[in-house]
């Protein structure tokens, strides 16, 4: 879909939403369920309750409504379903998808759909998940780093100032933001690290769903950083790559999580075996970087990328996106980023760009990259380092 396609997107989705003759089924009784409630509690939607496939949850109720097996559900015209996880759809999506139940017509994600929903109904700005990138330091040199940075030029430790303007001007426009991550490089090498976490807490943590520090296990944060995160109920999401048979570089992921324990810091642990395989140093096809192409459009809008990345003042669609261009596997994209600084950004441009709308219909990054989730099956072992 093209920025043209938007506006007649926007009102038939968004009018259909808010439809009082149209009721809702969530998808998924467990956390991302229960905060999708959550954020349409005190609406005038009609929930009737909740889909799941775990026979265990569909003898009770969840959030106090009935929760059904997916081939108990009477569908009509007028039966609407929000898929609350994103994490793992596909389940869901070829469930639906082989009765014949359309997307954006049957059923949506979440994050489109809150999306959707808060601006016309309440003219609120939701994005989904943004990571704010503070440093491309890092303590590891991963062959197939998603952002590519061990193959970056010169390394960048971004200014606080700089970061909290970006993030200010971000927050001019958007109301809430379900995922804040701070990224890096290793965010843990970030010097003004706890001040940053304390001014992020104390401006805008009311706009903010999560609040996570991500880190690649190798440092321990410090107590300044423990008691920041704490304070602000920020959590560190840990990647754990001991089980991938291509790691060589020494972690103590023990002794990290007995430190965050003894802080009563939260975090969540994932174990990261396998990447996805982006391609990123292949050559373009041979045609035009400027004429639309249906392949690469269907191409980005299977991709399934619903993370923003925030450099600075520039809001990008794509990370994988800058990277290649920090890294010279490709260049410039205008339509990559919205500069933040532009006195054209508003609430409905930056909601076009959360949903994938863009003049070209694709990035230029499309046009060599496997793609993410549902679109790429191309798997590689994680985090192989290497020696620049």
């Amino acid at each position: 879909m093209t920025l043209s396609d938007f506006s007649v997107f926007y009102e038939n989705k968004a009018n259909m939403l808010c439809d009082s003759q149209n009721y809702f089924y969530i998808w998924g009784a467990g956390i991302a369920g229960q905060y999708l409630f959550c954020q349409l509690r005190e609406s005038p939607l009609s929930i009737r309750g909740f889909i799941d496939s775990n026979p265990e949850k569909q003898k009770s109720s969840f959030c106090d409504l009935p929760v059904f097996a997916p081939d108990t559900i009477e569908w009509n015209n007028n039966l609407k379903v929000i898929l609350a996880s994103l994490d793992y759809p596909d389940g869901m999506e070829q469930y639906l998808q082989s009765i014949g139940k359309k997307e954006n017509i049957d059923y949506f994600f979440s994050n489109v759909f809150l999306s959707l929903y808060k601006m016309k109904q309440s003219g609120q700005l939701y994005l989904h998940h943004v990571n704010i990138n503070i440093t491309d330091q890092c303590t590891l040199r991963c062959r197939d780093c998603s952002l590519l940075i061990p193959y970056y030029k010169t390394k960048m430790q971004y200014s606080l100032s700089g970061v909290l303007s970006g993030l200010n001007k971000l927050f001019h426009n958007v109301d809430y933001v379900q995922e804040v991550h701070l990224i890096g490089g290793e965010p843990l090498l970030y010097p003004e690290l706890s001040e940053l976490i304390s001014e992020i807490g104390h401006q805008y943590r009311h706009k903010i769903g999560e609040l996570a520090i991500a880190t690649n296990g190798t440092i321990i944060p410090s107590k300044e950083v423990c008691q920041a995160a704490k304070k602000y109920n920020a959590f560190f999401t840990i990647s754990d790559y001991s089980g991938s048979p291509a790691f060589s570089a020494r972690v103590n992921i023990p002794a990290l999580l007995q430190h965050l324990e003894s802080n009563s810091v939260e975090y969540r642990l994932g174990n990261k075996s396998v990447w996805f395989d982006f391609n990123t140093f292949s050559e373009d096809l041979p045609s035009s970087v400027t004429e639309p192409s249906e392949i690469y459009q269907d191409k980005f809008q299977k991709c399934f990328f619903r993370n923003r990345g925030l450099y600075l003042n520039k809001l990008y669609y794509c990370q994988h996106q800058y990277g290649a261009l920090r890294s010279g596997s490709n260049t410039e994209d205008p339509e990559a980023y919205i500069d933040l600084d532009s006195s054209d950004v508003d609430k409905m441009n930056l909601l076009q760009f959360e949903l994938g709308f863009l003049p070209r219909g694709y990035l230029l990054q499309c046009r060599k990259c496997n793609g993410f989730e549902r679109l790429n099956k191309h798997f590689i072992d994680a985090a192989a380092q290497i020696n620049l």
